[in-house]
């Protein structure tokens, strides 16, 4: 019992967006590598900003953060191994990574509140909806009833909209 519970939690915290990470993940590994290998010539540390400006796509702040880090960690990693941390360029870089991966935990948390805004006024909207238009009786004493509703968009119910009456066939 107790295994079968953990298996349901741990289903439950996974969602399809998490198997998305393997890209960012993979793009901090292979840039780390990758520069680790060049010449101190050649700087592709800020190419790692990548990283978390995808996860912010498809993920929250807090995983946006962690990738954001994890980005950060490998700059400070590339630059202990190519001269130094202290040196102009490396601290340059790192302050990129980390001021841009900032910014994306900040925007995506904007955007969460939003979408959560946006969620709830929709729900406020179909319940609006629903009060206003009830649907017509078919009969109306001797008097037989048929209509039509024609959205003015996709998924609207009243505003913009037409409805229409037509005599009931005899």
């Amino acid at each position: 019992m107790r295994v079968r519970h953990s298996a349901t939690r741990f289903t439950s915290l996974w969602r399809p967006a998490h198997g998305l990470l393997i890209v960012p993940l993979a793009i901090i590994a292979t840039t780390a590598l990758i520069d680790i290998d060049t010449p101190e010539t050649i700087h592709l540390g800020p190419f790692l900003i990548a990283a978390p400006a995808l996860t912010a796509a498809f993920a929250g702040p807090g995983l946006t953060a962690a990738v954001g880090a994890l980005a950060v960690v490998a700059q400070i990693v590339i630059a202990a191994l190519h001269g130094g941390v202290s040196t102009p360029n490396h601290e340059a870089q790192i302050a990129a990574v980390l001021v841009i991966s900032v910014f994306l935990v900040v925007f995506r948390r904007l955007l969460d509140r939003y979408e959560r805004q946006l969620g709830w006024v929709r729900s406020v909207a179909v319940v609006a909806q629903q009060g206003l238009l009830r649907p017509l009786p078919r009969r109306i004493g001797p008097l037989g009833i048929a209509s039509v509703h024609i959205a003015a968009e996709a998924g609207a119910q009243s505003a913009g909209t037409c409805t229409r009456w037509y005599p009931p066939r005899a």
